[in-house]
Formats: structure tokens, C-alpha cells, sequence
């Protein structure tokens, strides 16, 4: 789907995200983590959530909803 999105409104939210990415997800991909692989998924999922990654998809669903309308699909 080639969906123009825009991440206005939800700028603050996507640093934060990315903050998550560097401090948690990159470091994870290469094993270096701190306890169990299972705390470790743990923390950056509080993380994630923390940034307001529910909020960021929701606004993300809503414009490809969007759209989708706008495309008769």
C-alpha cells in the first residue's frame, strides 16, 4: 500500500519510540542484554508502552483506514 502517512500529532511519540529502538530492540538483536531473555522482552515492552506505542498505532491504523475509504478498497 503506498499510503501517504503523517505523523503529526504523534511526533514526541515516534522520538520516544525511537529511543526505545536504541536502548532496547538493537542492543536485544545482539544478545546483549540485562537478565533473561524473558525480562529483557519484558522491560522493553513497559517501554514501548510507556513511549505510547498504543497511541502511535492507533493513529497509524487510522490514517490507512483513511485511506483504504479513500481508495473504494
Amino acid at each position: 500500500v503506498n499510503c501517504p502517512l503523517s505523523d503529526e500529532g504523534i511526533r514526541e511519540i515516534k522520538l520516544a519510540l525511537s529511543e526505545v529502538t536504541t536502548q532496547y530492540t538493537t542492543p536485544r538483536f545482539f544478545g546483549i542484554i540485562s537478565g533473561t531473555p524473558e525480562e529483557a522482552l519484558q522491560s522493553e515492552l513497559a517501554a514501548l508502552k510507556t513511549a505510547g506505542i498504543d497511541q502511535y498505532m492507533e493513529s497509524i491504523q487510522s490514517q490507512l483506514d483513511e485511506y483504504m475509504k479513500s481508495i473504494g478498497e
